[in-house]
């Protein structure tokens, strides 16, 4: 199991919400404030509270426990940090071994039906915003 610094993750979250005291942190987190004193003691954070702490105050989990990634949830316009990865690898195993980009987005589609329904209902969308914005232009 991972340890999280508490130190670390409660500075990150006095900065972004101004909590001050322990107190504040556990009745946000619903535990004593004894209870919070100890995990400070033992320097570490438990992942429920920063889920619980992003969730009240819109902030990035991964930025609370990590300190990386945006400061808040949804704050990047670029917020793709699981996708960049996969598609770089992808682009270097296609260079290596072709049909690997096909093979992907095959399986994808698979895996994940609702984005093929998705998908459709993208392109039919975009298809009707063509036809209207050709029809106001003639």
């Amino acid at each position: 199991m991972l340890k999280y610094n508490f130190a670390e993750i409660w500075e990150r979250i006095q900065e972004a919400t101004g909590l001050g005291q322990i107190t504040q942190l556990a009745k946000i987190v619903g535990t004593s404030q004894q209870h919070v004193s100890n995990k400070k003691k033992l320097k570490t954070f438990p992942v429920e509270w920063a889920y619980l702490v992003a969730k009240k105050y819109g902030l990035n989990i991964e930025w609370i426990l990590e300190g990386t990634g945006s400061k808040r949830a949804g704050q990047d316009s670029d917020n793709l940090g699981v996708i960049k990865p996969i598609g770089k690898w992808l682009l270097e195993t296609e260079k290596k071994e072709p049909g690997t980009m096909a093979w992907f987005q095959i399986e994808f589609k698979r895996s994940f039906p609702e984005f093929e329904k998705w998908q459709k209902r993208e392109q039919g969308y975009l298809a009707e915003r063509d036809t209207a914005v050709k029809s106001s232009i003639a």
